[in-house]
C-alpha cells in the first residue's frame, strides 16, 4: 500500500478572482513544498462565498469549466508540482448552474467533474440532485472513489 499525504487549506478571500487564485496557489505551493500530493482548496474560492444569497448579478460568475480561469491556472499547476487538485467551481454547462469540483491530475489533465445543483438555494431550486438520478454525467467510479478520500463528496451533499 502507498501512502499519500493530503493537505486541506482555508483562506480569507475577496470579490477578485485573479487575487484569490494568486492566495490559493501560494498555499497549493506550501503545502506542495511540505510534501502533500493531493492539495484541497476551499469550495467556490474565487470569490467570497455567495451562494447563500439570490442576487441575479451571481448568475454571472458560472462559466463552462473549460473557460473557468481558476481551472486553467491550476491544471498548469497540478502538473508543475505533480499534485491532484480538486478545484471548486460555479459551473454553467448549457442553461443548467452547478456547484461543481473539477478533479485535475497530477499530469494536469482533468480527470472527471462532479456537479451539485443547489446554488442558489431557493424557492424552486432543488436542495441537491444527485448526478446519477439527473442523468447528469459523473465521474467513474474509480476517480470518485478516490476523489472521496481526497476531501470532496462522492455522495451528493444537502445543507441543513
Amino acid at each position: 500500500m502507498r501512502n499519500v499525504t493530503v493537505a486541506a487549506t482555508q483562506m480569507i478571500g475577496g470579490w477578485n478572482v485573479e487575487e484569490n487564485i494568486a492566495r490559493a496557489e501560494k498555499l497549493v505551493r506550501q503545502a506542495a513544498a511540505q510534501g502533500a500530493q493531493i492539495i484541497l482548496l476551499q469550495e467556490l474560492f474565487e470569490r467570497n462565498y455567495f451562494c447563500q444569497k439570490q442576487k441575479p448579478e451571481y448568475l454571472g460568475f458560472a462559466v463552462p469549466v473549460e473557460e473557468n480561469p481558476a481551472v486553467k491556472h491550476f491544471a498548469k499547476i497540478a502538473k508543475e508540482l505533480e499534485v491532484v487538485l480538486p478545484i471548486s467551481i460555479y459551473e454553467r454547462a448549457g442553461n443548467c448552474l452547478y456547484n461543481t469540483v473539477v478533479m485535475l491530475d497530477a499530469d494536469g489533465s482533468n480527470m472527471g467533474i462532479y456537479r451539485k445543483s443547489h446554488i442558489p438555494d431557493g424557492p424552486g431550486s432543488p436542495r441537491a440532485t444527485p448526478a446519477l438520478k439527473s442523468g447528469i454525467p459523473v465521474m467513474p467510479k474509480w476517480a470518485s472513489v478516490f476523489a472521496g478520500t481526497s476531501g470532496f463528496r462522492s455522495a451528493p451533499a444537502v445543507w441543513p
